[in-house]
């Protein structure tokens, strides 16, 4: 009775939402037995899963060959995968199959509750460790399961999704539509995308999968779709034909894969080489370099004077020659330190010039100079933008290699470098050793941190007088440097930060005296420099934080955990200050710090209080990326 019982419930998933019709594809194409559903599968939960996420047979491939698997069969052939509603799945297919499902149920379920793919137990094989690991092990599983599959029918049309992701990637409306729609290719792309799926149906079998595959137009290909990047991959999904027996294309089986992450970490890579070769190009030639900037501020002032007074009717053949070779000689000049665009504009005005001097000779009536003069609006724009970009690559050389170039008032430039820094970063560049040179030149952008904790102490000393208090103010780790840019930042934090000391913590000489405390308060700014991070710290001893007046301001519930009446400090708006100061009480200090330092620095801010003792607030900076080429 139980056999007959299980037999019937086997029939009753089969038949569900067209589930059998799915599964009799895959028992004729892999001529499986009818009793491949193990006994310990739970018909009821499968069903149900089914139901809420439309599951069931989804289909894969072989990714790596698995030699150990069907009697060491290694060609690579579409797979089917049934996918269990407790988090595993039963490959009916070859080992070695990446599923195109999402797992399902709780990730607590060890590995012997599911009938685990062969092929993750392969790539784990190595070290039996990482599979004690249920985290790592089901993180494993899941990244693998992070893919988007569906499937095109002939007519180019996606007519079958098995993968959230997919729907995820390309929207859930995808099916019924042209797989080239939510791809949004150019007219040409989309034409060669419907071109190939139609070659597909028409030629495979004549060619094989491989050589169709190359044809594809879109291989290896990042295509921007709504802000992200994807990389298809496509396989072919056969069919055995009933009259015949022979396996046939039954449809295009294709993979969409997120490949964000790999597109950016090219384009950051890509830019920090630009940033690079123009580093190298300016230092190597430092000389020339300033040259060219000095030669420049004093040549484009002149072209723009003959301009104008050719505009306003002299038309000496000297004049527009003496304008030719200004521009010949900057566009030559600029070459030699990455300045691209530079030279491209500056070409654009040497080739008018010239065009006009032309025109000027055989033009004696000068109906022609008229004519061409309307042009002339675009050589002062191109003077502007020659002026702007002498000015960047100037800012340039300062944020990035510590150079700074200032025009003096006679007219000559003062360079101001770390000649010792300078020389030692040429040797290493010269000996090939382009990175450690680029460490080398980003500690000339760095500054004393002394003149920034100086600052504070006017800003202690100035406020507490305003507030009518008394404060000490002490600092030590003032000997580190710190990048150039990260001094601006910790700069503005640092000022609402002491504000906030003296505003909120910092008690009136008559109180303090009250409580047992010295007249004046005592405030403490310190920093510590280690390799990877930088730890900025201020604290006083002050009244501390008033957490319950904190939680009730902000409409808290008794009761209510201390680290979220804390975090009510860091919202926009926050203050429990009852009249707002020239500095205090609009509630944007602390919101400023925490922004600043966790979405600029990507760093963290740690704050300790005790009422009656002081509050301490720790600043955490990553230096990983501070000043980065």
């Amino acid at each position: 009775m139980a056999t007959q019982t299980k037999a019937r419930e086997k029939r009753q998933l089969l038949q569900h939402d067209g589930f059998l019709g799915r599964l009799e594809d895959i028992k004729d194409h892999y001529r499986l037995r009818s009793g491949d559903l193990p006994d310990s599968f739970d018909v009821a939960r499968f069903t149900a899963d089914m139901k809420e996420a439309n599951r069931g047979v989804v289909p894969c491939w072989e990714l790596k060959k698995c030699e150990r698997w069907f009697g060491g069969k290694k060609e690579q052939e579409l797979g089917m995968c049934l996918v269990y509603p407790w988090g595993g799945w039963q490959c009916w297919a070859i080992a070695g199959t990446l599923c195109g499902g999402v797992v399902q149920g709780s990730a607590a379920q060890k590995e012997g509750n599911c009938q685990m793919c062969p092929h993750y137990l392969t790539l784990m094989e190595d070290d039996p460790a990482k599979l004690k690991s249920d985290s790592l092990y089901f993180s494993t599983v899941m990244q693998h399961m992070l893919i988007g599959i569906g499937t095109i029918n002939p007519k180019g049309v996606i007519d079958f999704q098995s993968s959230r992701k997919f729907q995820e990637f390309l929207g859930k409306d995808v099916a019924g539509k042209n797989f080239a729609t939510p791809l949004a290719l150019s007219p040409e792309d989309d034409a060669k995308l419907n071109e190939w799926i139609k070659d597909v149906f028409e030629l495979y079998g004549t060619l094989s999968w491989d050589m169709l595959w190359d044809m594809f137009p879109l291989k290896d290909k990042e295509i921007p779709v709504n802000g992200r990047h994807y990389r298809l991959t496509m396989a072919p999904y056969l069919r055995r034909d009933a009259g015949s027996g022979q396996e046939k294309l039954f449809r295009v089986l294709v993979q969409v894969s997120d490949v964000s992450a790999e597109v950016r970490a090219k384009e950051l890579a890509y830019q920090e080489r630009v940033v690079t070769d123009t580093i190298m190009a300016r230092v190597k030639n430092l000389g020339s370099f300033k040259d060219f900037i000095n030669q420049s501020h004093q040549m484009l002032p002149r072209a723009e004077v003959l301009v104008k007074r050719f505009m306003e009717g002299d038309r000496s053949p000297a004049l527009l020659e003496e304008a030719y070779r200004i521009m010949h000689t900057l566009k030559g000049t600029s070459g030699n330190f990455a300045m691209d665009s530079f030279v491209k504009t500056a070409h654009d005005s040497e080739r008018f010039f010239g065009i006009l001097m032309k025109i000027s000779e055989r033009d004696k009536a000068g109906d022609e100079v008229k004519q061409a003069i309307g042009e002339f609006k675009n050589v002062f724009n191109n003077f502007q933008s020659l002026q702007n970009e002498i000015k960047e690559a100037v800012q340039f050389m300062a944020d990035h290699a510590g150079i700074e170039i200032e025009v003096e008032q006679g007219g000559g430039l003062a360079v101001n470098v770390n000649t010792k820094l300078l020389n030692e970063a040429m040797k290493l560049m010269n000996a090939g050793k382009t990175f450690e040179a680029m460490k080398l030149l980003q500690r000339a952008k760095e500054v004393p941190i002394k003149p920034l904790f100086q600052e504070m102490a006017a800003q202690v000393e100035r406020i507490a007088a305003d507030r009518g208090k008394e404060a000490v103010f002490s600092f030590k780790g003032d000997d580190i440097t710190i990048d150039k840019d990260l001094q601006v930042d910790l700069s503005a934090v640092l000022v609402h930060m002491v504000r906030n000391a003296i505003d909120h913590g910092i008690e009136k000489p008559e109180d303090r005296i009250a409580a047992g405390k010295e007249s004046a308060g005592y405030i403490e700014l310190g920093a510590v420099k280690e390799e990877e991070a930088l730890t900025v710290t201020l604290k006083d001893d002050g009244k501390g934080i008033d957490l319950e007046k904190i939680r009730e301001k902000a409409g808290l519930p008794e009761g209510t955990p201390m680290e979220q009446i804390v975090a009510q400090i860091y919202k926009s708006g926050f203050s429990t200050l009852e009249n707002a100061n020239t500095t205090s009480g609009r509630g944007v200090g602390m919101d400023v710090v925490k922004t600043t330092l966790e979405e600029k620095l990507k760093g963290k801010v740690h704050l300790k209080t005790e009422q009656g003792r002081g509050t301490e607030i720790s600043l955490h900076i990553p230096l990983k990326n501070i000043g980065k080429f």
